[in-house]
């Protein structure tokens, strides 16, 4: 069986930005399946290499879902982490 591939969420820990995905995420919790977090470093931000593979603009949050599309901006992002897994733990 073929194992579906994950969302995938650049994070840094003091991105403001980025600590708004990180909240959306926590509080519409059990997406672990679904989207994996790589917290990244402020010397991976110097190198840039990874980062600019996802985001040309070197700037954190980066977002690439699982079909390869590559989001950036953080109210972009949780759009789409909305209409994608919005509603999943509504009771």
């Amino acid at each position: 069986m073929k194992q579906q591939q994950k969302c995938i969420f650049y994070d840094l820990k003091h991105s403001n930005n980025a600590a708004r995905v990180r909240l959306w995420l926590r509080l519409n919790g059990g997406l672990n399946d679904y989207v994996e977090t790589v917290v990244l470093s402020h010397g991976d931000l110097d190198e840039g290499q990874k980062l600019e593979e996802v985001n040309p603009l070197k700037k954190i949050p980066a977002f690439v879902t699982d079909t390869g599309l590559k989001l950036f901006e953080s109210f972009v992002i949780i759009s789409y982490l909305e209409d994608r897994f919005g509603g999943r733990n509504s009771s």
